[in-house]
């Protein structure tokens, strides 16, 4: 078995997606593969920028509006460009860590503080919105595939 890595460049955008799928289609032809996938290119630098401002008060909505329309944007590209690419039920997968970075952040606000564990919690959401993508993406490219949620299975200390 091998372990495929993606970093952010690799999905910053839907071009970059569907070769970086294709990289993982083409491995999977000689030998099982494991995929991981970093947050889309500027994501972690932007959550780490929502973490900085609502320490000091300021809303975190604009950061999540934000970060909801970098992945909608890839989202209807991939839907553009793949067939059975679905956008908006893709989108509809992700919602839900959109509801809860939006969450954390504020309270963030209101304590004026952000504890390790959900400092943790927010940086990784990044990865948490891209591996949907590539899953769906592969799933469209008739992979057998199996989702595995990294919180699952690292933990640290």
């Amino acid at each position: 078995m091998i372990t495929l890595k993606f970093g952010g460049t690799s999905m910053a955008n839907a071009r970059r997606i569907l070769a970086s799928s294709e990289i993982i289609i083409n491995r999977a032809k000689e030998d099982r593969v494991s995929v991981i996938v970093s947050a889309v290119a500027g994501v972690s630098n932007n959550l780490q920028s929502a973490i900085d401002a609502t320490t000091t008060g300021i809303s975190g909505v604009n950061y999540v509006t934000d970060l909801r329309n970098t992945h909608n944007e890839i989202c209807l590209e991939l839907q553009s460009k793949l067939p059975g690419f679905d956008a908006e039920k893709v989108m509809a997968k992700l919602e839900p860590n959109f509801v809860e970075l939006e969450k954390l952040l504020a309270g963030c606000v209101s304590f004026g503080e952000c504890p390790d564990t959900v400092h943790c919690r927010i940086m990784g959401m990044g990865e948490l919105l891209s591996s949907p993508i590539m899953e769906s993406v592969l799933l469209v490219k008739m992979q057998s595939i199996i989702f595995l949620d990294f919180r699952k299975f690292i933990f640290t200390s």
